[in-house]
């Protein structure tokens, strides 16, 4: 077998590996009811994400603000923010590659 044939089959049976284990066969509705119809299982999503954005709940803008007042949200030192600014150097980038094993490819491992 060629190579561009053995990269096409491991493509494929890996997007079938990914697929498979995404796949919702049953879910439960707002009522309890369980269902595996999969025309259900879209309506039941549609409806949820339908109601999750509309804007049926108009949140008054001081309300959001006094909201987000009350949050503790950790923040950066200005020492951080200026090391995180810096470009990477070139020893940097060397010891990045590195560390990397040999053989290996970024990704999933299937």
């Amino acid at each position: 077998m060629s190579t561009i044939t053995n990269q096409a089959n491991f493509f494929q049976i890996s997007f079938h590996a990914i697929r498979k284990k995404s796949l919702i066969t049953t879910i439960q509705d707002l009522s309890g009811k369980c269902t595996q119809s999969p025309q259900e299982i879209n309506h039941i999503f549609y409806t949820y994400y339908q109601n999750l954005y509309s804007a049926a709940d108009n949140p008054i803008p001081e309300d959001i603000q006094a909201f987000l007042n009350n949050l503790y949200l950790p923040q950066l030192s200005t020492e951080h923010k200026t090391l995180l600014d810096t470009p990477l150097t070139i020893n940097e980038l060397q010891s990045a590659l590195d560390s990397m094993p040999l053989g290996k490819a970024p990704g999933l491992n299937l």
